[in-house]
């Protein structure tokens, strides 16, 4: 009788030891997949840093963005749509934007920590080139090209608003020229 109870008990500890050690072990590998899902949230959040500082990116942001200036569509496109070497400017941007937008989308990093890396540039950007880009999508009857920097915008203008407690409203007088000669004149002039 003894023996058995000893043996009963040995299965019953060692059922216990196992189910711990399985526990303990399925714990590890949830913390092991936590830290590599961040690590690569973090390299990707790296390559979008890259991307958006390095000195290409950075001069055709900043010339776009703050010496463009245009008085309505047909100055737009005569001075920089026309042109190519211009319009590839405006188009690097943008793509940019709507790839880190379908990266957003998609749940593969923080908003909040994408916010802390190009929210502000995005919402100056969209805020002067969203007119036009929208109307150049619906012209060409393709209303989803570029949206997921519309999505991108919105999420960033929101967590915005939610840190410094206001709506953005970029103060920049050449932005503004540009995007407010264009509301209500997005239609070009037949030619």
């Amino acid at each position: 009788m003894l023996v058995q109870i000893v043996g009963v008990s040995a299965a019953a500890i060692a059922t216990v030891v196992g189910v711990r050690s399985y526990i303990v072990s399925n714990k590890r590998a949830e913390e092991a997949r936590k830290r590599e899902l961040e690590t690569r949230q973090a390299q990707l959040l790296m390559q979008i840093y890259e991307q958006v500082n390095n000195r290409e990116f950075q001069r055709d942001f900043s010339e776009t963005l703050w010496y463009w200036k245009y008085d309505g569509w047909d100055d737009y496109f005569e001075k920089y749509g026309s042109k190519i070497d211009e319009y590839l400017k405006l188009i690097h941007i943008v793509n940019t934007y709507n790839g880190i937008g379908a990266v957003l989308e998609n749940k593969l990093v923080d908003s909040g920590m994408l916010f802390q890396i190009v929210g502000r540039d995005v919402l100056r950007y969209w805020d002067k080139f969203g007119l036009m880009v929208k109307h150049w999508s619906e012209a060409a009857g393709d209303v989803k090209n570029m949206s997921k920097v519309q999505l991108l915008y919105d999420e960033m203008g929101r967590l915005y608003e939610s840190d410094v407690g206001h709506r953005f409203g970029s103060m920049i007088k050449s932005v503004d020229d540009g995007r407010s000669t264009l509301v209500g004149k997005i239609e070009p002039k037949s030619r």
